[in-house]
């Protein structure tokens, strides 16, 4: 329950707040058993992969944020991209997510390796949404959602969509060229739909 979480937060070892942290800051090993908690959330293709807003874990963990700052994730994100539930594996990817200075190279070698062996869409389709700027800059990350574009499930061929077609990808090996001819055969509605309104942002000349 969002009770019983928040509960097991508040028991936690937790470091006190100090001059620095005017809040709390959350036992790493309590943030790991919030996340491992995510597995009973449920993701929705519709509205990108992202995990039920009404799940237990996900509500707790909006409220845990409002009473602790949340420590690093470094010492046990390995254990969560490993584990079996497609839900916490992708709740483990949005912890790899960069801020407005972008991701980390050691996150997006971490992403590499995932997308090497990934088979599961909402996993893929968080790895899209959280990565995507990077197509340019990691030629593995670009390989990947040019082959996404391929992807029977339409929800993840709208994520490339969606997430990829901006400036940041405009020297994206193939994306442009792939997008291009996906704008004259795709079938889904709502994917073809962002295609025309959104392809125009990667500036191309084979798009237009």
């Amino acid at each position: 329950t969002v009770e019983g979480l928040v509960e097991m937060a508040d028991k936690a070892n937790n470091k006190p707040a100090d001059e620095k942290n005017k809040k709390p800051t959350l036992d790493p090993v309590a943030y790991e058993a919030l996340i491992l908690a995510h597995k009973e959330a449920k993701p929705d293709p519709a509205s990108f992969f992202r995990l039920d807003a009404k799940a237990p874990s996900v509500k707790a963990l909006s409220q845990i944020r409002g009473k602790y700052n949340l420590p690093s994730s470094e010492v046990f994100i390995d254990r969560l991209l490993a584990n079996p539930s497609p839900s916490v594996r992708a709740k483990a990817v949005t912890l790899l997510g960069g801020s407005l200075f972008g991701t980390t190279a050691a996150h997006r070698a971490k992403v590499k390796a995932l997308i090497a062996k990934e088979t599961d869409d909402a996993v893929i389709g968080t790895i899209i949404s959280t990565f995507a700027n990077d197509g340019a800059k990691e030629p593995e990350i670009g390989a990947f959602l040019v082959k996404c574009l391929s992807s029977e499930n339409p929800a993840v061929r709208r994520a490339v969509v969606v997430f990829s077609t901006s400036s940041w990808n405009f020297k994206t090996p193939g994306l442009s060229e792939k997008i291009a001819e996906l704008i004259l055969t795709e079938k889904d509605a709502k994917v073809r739909n962002d295609f025309l309104e959104r392809a125009g942002s990667l500036g191309k000349d084979v798009i237009f």
